[in-house]
C-alpha cells in the first residue's frame, strides 16, 4: 500500500472519531434536554389542574353567596353614654440604671 492511501485512511478514521465524539455529545444534551422539558410540562399541568380547582372553588362560593337568603341588619341598641371615669395618672420616679461600660477590660458588674 501506498503511504498516501495510508495517511487519508488514517484522516478518515479519525474523522469519523470525531464526528462520533460530537454525536454522542449532543445526544447525551438532547436526552437531558426532553427530560428537562418532560419535568416541566408535568409541573405546568399541575398548575393548571390547582387553577382550574380554585376557579371551580370560587365559583361554588359565589353560587352558595348569591343564593343564600340575606338577613336583614337589626339596629343597633344604643345606650346612653357613660360618664368618663376620672383617673389620676400613677407616677413613681424610679432610678435609672446606669449603663455598662462597654470596655474590654473587666468591669464591676453592672446593677
Amino acid at each position: 500500500m501506498s503511504p498516501y492511501i495510508l495517511i487519508i485512511l488514517a484522516a478518515s478514521i479519525a474523522g469519523n472519531a470525531a464526528l462520533e465524539w460530537a454525536y454522542l455529545g449532543q445526544r447525551d444534551k438532547i436526552t437531558e434536554a426532553r427530560g428537562e422539558v418532560t419535568a416541566m410540562e408535568q409541573q405546568r399541568d399541575g398548575a393548571r389542574g390547582a387553577a382550574s380547582a380554585c376557579s371551580d372553588a370560587v365559583d361554588d362560593v359565589r353560587t352558595l353567596l348569591t343564593s343564600a337568603p340575606r338577613k336583614r341588619k337589626r339596629p343597633v341598641p344604643t345606650s346612653p353614654p357613660r360618664p368618663k371615669a376620672t383617673t389620676r395618672r400613677l407616677t413613681r420616679s424610679f432610678p435609672r440604671r446606669r449603663p455598662c461600660p462597654a470596655t474590654t477590660a473587666a468591669a464591676p458588674r453592672c446593677a
